[in-house]
């Protein structure tokens, strides 16, 4: 991942590229990418989350992902902060 703040827009974008052996991918318009325990890459875009798909080999599609889950319906919910919790003692 390569982090670069861009002063027009005011904010820092990331880019991530997926370095294999014999070359370097960029992945096109993620928000946040990491690996899981089963060595896929998982990722989000425009609020959904993605997976690269494991073929019936065993082996990682890494560039192709796949839409796992979409998060755009969910909202934060307000919660009160239990009093138990509001002091260190």
């Amino acid at each position: 991942m390569i982090t670069f703040y861009h002063s027009e827009h005011r904010k820092n974008f990331d880019t991530f590229y997926l370095v294999k052996k014999t070359e370097i991918i960029k992945i096109n318009d993620i928000t946040w990418a990491d690996v899981d325990n089963r060595n896929r890459i998982i990722a989000t875009k425009e609020g959904k989350l993605y997976a690269s798909k494991i073929s019936g080999d065993g082996s990682v599609d890494y560039i192709n992902l796949q839409a796992v889950h979409d998060l755009n319906s969910q909202t934060p919910k307000r919660i009160l902060t239990p009093l138990e919790m509001k002091s260190w003692d």
